[in-house]
Parts: structure tokens; C-alpha cells; sequence
């Protein structure tokens, strides 16, 4: 995890912003100071992002919210996702004389409100969140002790379990790429999808001509051996108990 109290310290005596991507985060709690339904958010950040995609702990069909505990970007992000619109007059340059349906635009924002029927929907997912998580944490828990064994540390794969995770994804550690592409196609071609989360993004063009630079090696290492296995509060134990047999079958096949 990152170490957001030294991250912002260096932060603050350079007089730079921090942004937190917490997508995966609500419900996560650290070191005891964090919220029941966020991240550590904007305890050491200035904001931070939580997602409502359909596979995230609260689904609300897409989009996401900022959470800040700053007045000022507060304000600018409600400017910004309705355009740049402020519905009171503002300026000096303000028409004392005009009514009520008065409005400037300020800067060029976007057009980012959510729906009605979408914040419904986030709502009644909110109040299921502390279910999901619970369910979450299970599943990642039976993992972690089903997939510690003897046999998996033999051919390098690394999987552990924390209390605090919110578990947004389950991921398996391969110390062997190949290793890793092996399982990953064994389990396809039983009908379990893996997915690889994620590609650094340093390594995609638009971030290449951005800002060109070298690979950074923790980022490598990870991404050459991690694997996400199935995971959603939804599933079964019986849908469970066939990934870890089939990891368990993939292990027994390696080992020969």
C-alpha cells in the first residue's frame, strides 16, 4: 500500500496537489483512521475518485463521484461537470437587473452530471455495501488459505489475505511470466476467465508521448506475475470451490 502520510509530506513542502484514485476502495479501512464507505480519501489527499462501473463495490451503470475535503475544489468540480455553469451571479461584471434564471459560464467544463435513475441506483447499492463487502472478504479469505499450500509456493505462486482490503479484485502472484500465461490458459480453457490488472501505464502510447521514461522495476515485476482471479459478491462457494480445483489440478500438472 502506499505510504499516503510521507507521500504527503513531500507533497506539502513542494506545494503540490495529490489526487487519489480510490476506485477500489470503499469500505477499505487503514491503520484504523479510515471511513466505513471510502478510502483513506482525502485524509492525506487533496481529492480522491471512487468508480460506480458496474463491476465496482457500488454500481450505479457508470461514472464515479470526487470526494474532497476542500471548499475550493469542491466548488470547481461542481462547476466542471455541468459545463462551467454558476447559476448566481458572481462577477462585478454581473447584470444587477437580470432575473432569476441568470447564469454565467466560468471556464469550459463538461457535461457530467449523473442521472436521476443513476443515483438511485447508487443509493440502493450503498445500502448493500457492508454485504458485499463481507462477502467479499470471505471469498478472498478461503482463497488465501486454499491457495497457500505447499504445492503453490513450488512453482512460485504468492496469494495473501488483509482484514482491511475492500477486495475490488483477488490477485495471485506468479514469479514466472510463462508461469503465469500457462495458468492463465489452462483456466480459459475450463471456462474460468483471469484477467491481468493492469498493463503500467507508462508503457501505453498516449502516456509515451506524454511523458516519456524509462520502466520503473516494481511496476514490472508486478505486472509480469499477477493474475486476478474470479471474484464478485454474487458468487457461489460451488463457483469458488471449481477455481481453486482447477488452480489446485494446474499446480499438480506443473509439478510433474
Amino acid at each position: 500500500l502506499p505510504d499516503l502520510p510521507a507521500i504527503a509530506e513531500v507533497c506539502r513542502r513542494r506545494g503540490w496537489r495529490i489526487l487519489e484514485d480510490a476506485a477500489h476502495s470503499p469500505g477499505a479501512r487503514r491503520a484504523g483512521a479510515v471511513g466505513e464507505y471510502a478510502s483513506a480519501a482525502c485524509v492525506h489527499t487533496d481529492a480522491a475518485i471512487l468508480s460506480f462501473h458496474p463491476v465496482k463495490h457500488v454500481c450505479a451503470g457508470e461514472g464515479g463521484a470526487v470526494l474532497t475535503n476542500d471548499a475550493a475544489v469542491a466548488e470547481q468540480v461542481r462547476r466542471l461537470r455541468s459545463h462551467g455553469i454558476v447559476r448566481k451571479p458572481v462577477t462585478a461584471s454581473s447584470p444587477a437587473d437580470e432575473g432569476p434564471w441568470f447564469y454565467e459560464q466560468h471556464e469550459l467544463g463538461f457535461h457530467y452530471r449523473m442521472t436521476e435513475m443513476q443515483a438511485a441506483l447508487g443509493t440502493s447499492q450503498l445500502t448493500k455495501l457492508p454485504r458485499f463487502l463481507a462477502r467479499r472478504r470471505a471469498l478472498a479469505r478461503r482463497y488465501a488459505t486454499e491457495l497457500t499450500s505447499s504445492g503453490f509456493a513450488e512453482v512460485g505462486v504468492a496469494s495473501s489475505f488483509d482484514e482491511g482490503c475492500a477486495y475490488h479484485l483477488y490477485i495471485v502472484h506468479f514469479h514466472d511470466e510463462r508461469l503465469r500465461l500457462r495458468a492463465y490458459d489452462w483456466l480459459a480453457r475450463q471456462g474460468i476467465r483471469t484477467q491481468v490488472h493492469y498493463i503500467p501505464v507508462y508503457r501505453h502510447p498516449h502516456y509515451r508521448r506524454l511523458h516519456p521514461m524509462a520502466p520503473l522495476d516494481g511496476a514490472e515485476r508486478f505486472y509480469r506475475g499477477c493474475l486476478s482471479l474470479p471474484l464478485f459478491p454474487a458468487m457461489t462457494d460451488e463457483e469458488q470451490t471449481r477455481v481453486i480445483e482447477a488452480l489446485h489440478a494446474f499446480v499438480e500438472e506443473e509439478g510433474r
